[in-house]
């Protein structure tokens, strides 16, 4: 593709790839306009619904007109082949700068944050949702602006479409809870993911790592950890307008990117954030279906059926007994000499056949149904005893489990219980000081209308506008009015 030329503009290098196609830098041949061609890929070319997101794109990001907005020049098709003309951004994607420097401190992310906060509320006033907010969608030119790219997943609020589970889109790690759910996006969508954006920004990681049903599972349910207990540099006034733009549920999060805006714009100004910090509720407000049972009951329940079924394990091992018991012989000699046999001492030789002949009868007689039944209950009750262990096992780990975190609720309560300690200490010395300042002007206040005293012979004559500007003026006219008179 290098050195083709496509429409009027020359092709010069490339920029980058990414599943939906390549982007390329270009020059235009006669203004020698330098632009940036997006390609979609042969493959998805020729799939009608990926040609369609394409142009889309294009149509949402030709409507409109923003500073921090990637302007769209120019569509161009040509047979099976899409391009979309844009500007071109000298500079790197913001998931470019995270790779090579890691966290960035409070003062740049915010710095970030604000102009993308404001080509999102742009476009939310027009009716467009972005859905697919993340690090490689914001560019930073090398003079510090900042860039909203890539419209291809985005919603117009007015489509009479309703996303479902299986039209999932969104790129994993920043993809809001609504979008796995299949539910309505709205703005919170977006406020949502470039709080994940921000997360990564301040702690130089993911909010949520593993694998894909890991990363979702987290993202409908798990509780996200506090950016100020991954990076201490970042402070919890900071950290709170981060939590609440997480929260699960869109009604408890920003309603608009501004709000999220102005917040941010708070903490750089050194004002204190009143919202409380947030509490990330589990199984996603009710949106989930909740376990019908918890470990707890699990186990209970395993216990409980292992002790049914031994009792009926031992009620099917005394049947065969009971049945075979009068179908053993059919002559009452035999029953007779049964009897004989159990009384009589066992030093008697001629005792000693009859047992063998009953048994054998026994056997003949029941068949091996009453073995293979036997057998089958031995398994059960080896499959059970198994499951037993497994299940205390599993109640062992829990229970070890639960002791580390208390441990650790413990730990965290008491390091609480220290910085409020050390916030009343710092608060007292604040006090303190402030009083100490107000007795030394006072004092000092005394000390110089003192010293004035001594100096003048009394308090100095102070200048009254009123007496000097109005009665002094009316007294001399009466004066002068008397010596007419006289």
């Amino acid at each position: 593709m290098i050195g083709k030329t496509i429409g009027p503009y020359n092709i010069v290098e490339i920029l980058g790839k990414g599943g939906m196609g390549v982007v390329y830098k270009a020059v235009h041949t006669t203004l020698e306009q330098q632009v940036a061609i997006k390609a979609l890929s042969s493959e998805l070319a020729s799939n009608p619904s990926s040609r369609k997101r394409f142009v889309k794109e294009a149509k949402i990001q030709a409507k409109f007109s923003h500073p921090n907005v990637v302007n769209i020049f120019n569509y161009l098709d040509e047979g099976e082949d899409v391009y979309i003309v844009m500007e071109y951004v000298n500079g790197q994607t913001l998931e470019q700068k995270l790779k090579s420097e890691g966290a960035i401190s409070e003062k740049e992310a915010i710095s970030i944050s604000i102009p993308v906060l404001e080509a999102l509320d742009f476009m939310h006033s027009n009716g467009v949702i972005h859905r697919d907010i993340k690090p490689s969608n914001i560019m930073i030119t090398n003079t510090g602006l900042i860039k909203v790219t890539d419209f291809g997943i985005a919603k117009v609020l007015d489509e009479n479409t309703q996303q479902t589970k299986t039209g999932m889109v969104g790129s994993l790690y920043y993809i809001s809870p609504e979008q796995i759910l299949g539910e309505q996006t709205s703005a919170a969508t977006d406020v949502y993911s470039f709080g994940v954006t921000l997360f990564h920004m301040i702690t130089g990681k993911a909010l949520y790592e593993g694998t894909e049903y890991a990363i979702m599972t987290s993202h409908l349910e798990g509780k996200p950890v506090p950016p100020w207990e991954v990076n201490d540099n970042v402070s919890k006034n900071f950290g709170k307008v981060v939590l609440k733009a997480i929260q699960k549920t869109p009604k408890d999060r920003y309603k608009t990117a501004r709000a999220f805006s102005d917040d941010l714009k708070r903490v750089e100004s050194g004002s204190r954030i009143s919202i409380p910090i947030p509490r990330i509720i589990k199984n996603n407000q009710g949106r989930l279906k909740k376990s019908n049972f918890s470990n707890k009951r699990a186990i209970y329940g395993g216990i409980g059926i292992f002790l049914i079924l031994s009792i009926i394990a031992l009620a099917f091992n005394r049947e065969p007994e009971n049945k075979n018991s009068p179908a053993v012989t059919t002559s009452s000699s035999i029953d007779n000499e049964i009897k004989e046999t159990q009384i009589s001492q066992p030093e008697l030789p001629e005792t000693k056949p009859v047992p063998k002949a009953v048994a054998t009868t026994n056997i003949e007689q029941t068949g091996s149904r009453s073995v293979q039944v036997n057998d089958e209950i031995e398994d059960e009750r080896f499959s059970l005893f198994d499951e037993d262990l497994y299940n205390k096992k599993n109640a062992k780990e829990i229970e070890e489990r639960n002791k580390k975190l208390e441990e650790k609720n413990k730990k965290l309560e008491a390091k609480l219980r220290e910085e409020q300690k050390r916030y009343e200490e710092k608060e007292r010395e604040a006090r303190k000081r402030e009083e100490e300042l107000r007795r030394r002007e006072q004092q000092k206040r005394m000390e110089e209308q003192k010293q004035h005293k001594d100096t003048t012979g009394g308090f100095k004559k102070v200048y009254n506008p009123v007496k000097n500007k109005v009665f002094n003026p009316i007294k001399k006219g009466f004066n002068k009015l008397k010596k007419k008179l006289r």
